[in-house]
């Protein structure tokens, strides 16, 4: 039993290092980061029962091998007790000129921000911030799963902010108060959309916990799932009001869904048609200004979809461009956002505009999404 109890422990601390190994080394690699912040949630499970064990055991080797996951540990409670007692009560609302295309939303870390561009060559300005960990509302086991964020979609003008995050997190955010008014864990999420009588749709992609799903939750009731599917590497999720259906990004196809039993508390979506995507690795799902069409990005091309016609044609200002992670465009000004990892990293720290074309920088950023604020 000795020999059983001390090997767990040599058996933890090396598992420990190589996540941390990880999680200072590899944060670049999306492999590395899904697998890193998918355990976290299990990580600090076991060690206050194997430190009694060593104690009890007088095994000062295994204690002293402890005492770098317990540093962790206490680091981290401490910094999220800390978050909490100086977490503002109120965050001034945003100020967007609606005529002008000058304030974006963007994400990609565990930060999710308001930046409003200025007149070159003047920088631009931070004007509002949300992190999980200094969240009122956010539970303190939900703060890991927002360790990167994928999505940051404008609800309600702007009053409420709609975050996702591939290590497994959903928020919707009040933008005045920073207050989490929801929250769930969908492994993998990468796009969520509001649909009536305050319901949500989450896509999932990949996790170490499961991922590939299509998810309905009820926003009145934090964490409570309604209804799931198998959706392969669910990247994208839009509610289409004119035509009351559900669009759906997988890596291969477009997916059409359409409500089902709605008025009841059991709602559900019936798949409806299925469009297989010009090229695979179906990434981003936005609508163009206008509703007709959607934009959809691939691996290899950023494509198009009309609504009317139910065809695929090239974005003529972006056709070609590989692993764009994100692209919208402004309603009035019609001016174009998007994101283009490269390098073998799933982010980027630059910002691509067009119309008129400009390439902004932001060092020590990683950047995933950005959506206009309007």
């Amino acid at each position: 039993m000795r020999k059983g109890l001390l090997g767990l422990g040599w058996l933890y601390i090396a598992g420990f290092l190589l996540w941390l190994a990880l999680r200072l080394g590899f944060s670049d690699r999306l492999w590395a980061l899904l697998a890193i912040n998918s355990t976290v949630d299990y990580l600090f499970l076991p060690l206050p029962l194997l430190v009694l064990a060593a104690w009890w055991l007088r095994s000062g080797l295994v204690l002293i091998g402890l005492l770098i996951p317990t540093i962790a540990l206490v680091s981290v409670l401490a910094l999220t007790a800390w978050s909490a007692l100086i977490r503002p009560e109120t965050k001034p609302a945003l100020e967007v000129n609606k005529a002008v295309a000058d304030t974006l939303l963007v994400c990609g870390w565990d930060e999710v921000y308001a930046l409003k561009l200025a007149t070159l060559p003047q920088p631009p300005t931070k004007v509002w911030s949300w992190r999980a960990r200094s969240s009122a509302g956010m539970p303190p086991l939900m703060v890991t799963k927002f360790a990167t964020t994928d999505e940051c979609k404008p609800l309600d003008s702007g009053s409420k902010i709609l975050i996702t995050s591939s290590t497994n997190g959903v928020a919707l955010v009040e933008q005045t108060t920073g207050k989490t008014l929801f929250y769930a864990s969908v492994p993998g999420a990468h796009s969520a959309d509001r649909l009536p009588r305050d319901r949500l749709a989450i896509a999932g992609a990949e996790s170490p916990l499961g991922g590939h799903t299509l998810e309905l939750y009820d926003l009145k009731q934090s964490g409570r799932r309604l209804w799931q599917a198998v959706l392969y590497s669910g990247h994208g999720v839009y509610y289409d009001a004119s035509r009351n259906v559900v669009w759906a990004l997988g890596r291969y196809e477009l997916r059409e869904y359409t409500l089902v039993d709605w008025e009841s508390d059991a709602p559900s979506l019936m798949l409806k048609r299925s469009f297989s995507l010009p090229s695979p690795g179906g990434h981003d799902l936005s609508p163009t200004p206008d509703r007709k069409a959607l934009l959809v990005t691939t691996d290899t091309d950023v494509v198009v979809f009309d609504l009317q016609s139910n065809q695929f044609t090239q974005e003529p200002r972006l056709a070609r461009q590989p692993l764009v992670k994100g692209v919208d465009i402004h309603p009035i000004t019609q001016r174009v956002v998007y994101i283009q990892a490269g390098g073998g990293k799933w982010w980027s720290s630059q910002l691509q505009f067009l119309n008129p074309k400009q390439t902004l920088s932001l060092d020590n950023e990683r950047l995933y999404k950005a959506r206009w604020l309007y």
